[in-house]
């Protein structure tokens, strides 16, 4: 594990940029993985309903899967996962709300899946301008999983929310403030949608508002 300025080019791994790309793409489901067990490590210690529980294990078993898909892949084209560096990155989110269930839902469930949706077109491009057909496929199916993390993010993010008597949106934009988390356009308004979040939930936080939020159909 490096820090993200330490992380090589595909060049500098000396791999192409399919592989290095589908590795990239592995490591963020083993984190996902790792982070919906953690969050249920930490629901252990909530008076939370028994769906919770299945939810977020649904979750970790689908990005199990979406991770065994992504090695499979890797396998396929000579490489593994582990084969070049990865960045612990993704979980100093983890580390700032590890004491708080509601900090923690919103800042995954709501802000690191929504990523999944709006990063499809881009990843489905880059796949093809390698030839990469099985990538674009897999890119399709995961992308499409994503939108019911999200939905499943939402539901539970404003139980928490009812619970503490918090208003939904305005903690969630305080939260994402707090924390110093980016939140950036393009977005893929249509399949967040889809997901229970409307633009109301991510535009006034947006990084910026100069490029237009996008649908990835």
């Amino acid at each position: 594990m490096v820090s993200p300025k330490e992380m090589p080019t595909a060049k500098q791994a000396g791999v192409s940029s399919s592989i290095y790309l589908t590795h990239s793409l592995a490591h963020i489901e083993l984190n996902a993985v790792e982070l919906a067990w953690d969050t249920l490590m930490m629901a252990a210690h909530e008076k939370l309903p028994e769906e919770f529980f299945k939810d977020f294990i649904s979750i970790a078993a689908d990005e199990a899967r979406h991770f065994d898909l992504l090695c499979d892949h890797l396998k396929s084209q000579g490489s593994q996962y582990g084969a070049i560096p990865a960045h612990d990155n993704l979980w100093n989110i983890a580390i700032k709300t590890k004491d708080d269930i509601l900090a923690r839902v919103a800042m995954i469930q709501l802000v690191q899946e929504p990523r999944a949706l709006d990063s499809h077109d881009r990843l489905r491009k880059k796949f093809i301008g390698a030839q990469d057909k099985k990538a674009v496929q897999l890119i399709d199916v995961i992308c499409y999983e994503e939108i019911e993390h999200v939905r499943i993010g939402m539901k539970w993010y404003e139980y928490l929310c009812r619970r503490a008597h918090k208003e939904p949106i305005p903690t969630f934009h305080a939260l994402a403030t707090q924390l110093a988390v980016v939140i950036p356009p393009p977005f893929n308004v249509q399949s967040r949608q889809q997901a229970g979040m409307p633009p109301e939930w991510y535009l006034p936080i947006a990084k910026t508002h100069k490029a237009h939020p996008k649908s990835s159909h």
